[in-house]
């Protein structure tokens, strides 16, 4: 019994030990075809059919749930909130950013924390809650402290909060903070630029020209290391400041910088957005063509399934009808065996007693 015992207990580990040997290959499947799923949701996304990127993410979330991968699960919550939060379904939205707080809670992952935090400040600012929204923002605060420009662009969002409740100055304070934090970190240039602009902006409503001009000037030496689809929206922010400081020269220059940039990125985005149109209609075709072929061959094996079973049904009738006819066959012998030995005795009684024989049989 014993032995016994110890052969299943290590036929159990062996069984063990090949699926824990097999989980990391179905993992890093499951995380190709997550990021095949994604990128198709953000192609959709980019192109604005956020029906299909709506699919997309929620395909992806399923799955990811399906395979315990939490950190993913959160990203796309986020990805999927964007939508929602420039669609202003902000209930949905906050739904999905509580389930994204959990996991990331859970998983300790201070990281993505932060930018799920940062998402909840922007929900309740649309929605009117100031206060919950710089809740939010101190706590994201609290998961980057390591971070200076995640801290940074956390209090640029702190400090449109202070000003659209007329709290000039603990606007001020704020991105001057976060200027600070920026130092020359060139990660941290594009918190640095929308800091410095809007710092620039409360300088000129004051009527502090030359502070104005100065943080204008240093962030247009900072623009050629941004990226191009940036560009537009901090010339339209530095013309604000130089009507605001009165300087039409400056403001009308800005504006045709602004204009120039946007209709290059424009030609360029609608060359981009026609090859993804391509990409999309070729992947629907595809996916499509792999759905029928998927079908044809679904149908083959079951017709080929259905032939075997037909094949082993006729060859278990053929081998049960030919043992039949054999054990028959085996009766019947059997049977005319009997008969010629009971006509070899009737014979063998008449030899040795005729008359007697005779009369039985009379009789």
């Amino acid at each position: 019994m014993s032995g016994r015992f110890n052969l299943f207990l290590r036929q159990v580990m062996t069984a063990v030990i090949a699926c824990l040997c097999l989980i990391p290959a179905l993992a890093e499947e499951d995380r190709e075809k997550l990021r095949e799923i994604i990128g198709r949701g953000d192609m959709y996304y980019r192109l604005g059919v956020t029906n299909r990127a709506l699919e997309s993410y929620r395909e992806a979330a399923e799955l990811s749930r399906q395979s315990c991968l939490d950190s993913i699960t959160a990203d796309v919550y986020n990805s999927i909130f964007a939508i929602y939060y420039y669609e202003r379904e902000y209930k949905r939205g906050e739904d999905l950013l509580t389930e994204a707080e959990k996991l990331l809670t859970r998983l300790n992952d201070s990281v993505r924390l932060k930018s799920v935090l940062n998402n909840f400040g922007l929900l309740y600012s649309a929605t009117g809650e100031p206060q919950r929204a710089l809740d939010c923002l101190h706590r994201a605060l609290d998961c980057c402290r390591d971070d200076s420009a995640g801290r940074a662009s956390v209090m640029v969002n702190m400090a449109d909060i202070y000003l659209s409740q007329d709290s000039v100055d603990r606007a001020d304070r704020t991105l001057r903070e976060a200027i600070a934090l920026c130092g020359d970190n060139e990660k941290s240039s594009r918190p640095l630029i929308q800091a410095m602009l809007n710092l620039a902006l409360i300088e000129a409503y004051r009527g502090h020209r030359r502070e104005a001009m100065r943080l204008s000037e240093r962030v247009e030496k900072l623009l050629p290391s941004q990226a191009r689809h940036r560009l537009p929206d901090t010339y339209a922010h530095l013309a604000d400041i130089c009507f605001a400081i009165g300087d039409s020269a400056g403001a009308l220059r800005q504006i045709l910088r602004y204009e120039s940039i946007r209709d290059s990125i424009d030609a360029q985005q609608n060359r981009a957005q026609l090859r993804q149109l391509l990409v999309a209609y070729d992947t629907e075709r595809l996916q499509q063509r792999n759905a029928m072929l998927r079908l044809a061959v679904e149908k083959r094996n079951l017709a080929v399934t259905l032939g075997i079973v037909v094949a082993v049904a006729l060859t278990i009738y053929v081998v049960l009808m030919t043992r039949r006819n054999r054990n028959d066959r085996r009766n019947n012998a059997i049977i005319v065996e009997q008969r010629e030995r009971l006509l070899d005795y009737e014979r063998e009684a008449h030899e040795r007693n005729p008359v007697s024989y005779t009369h039985l049989r009379a009789h």
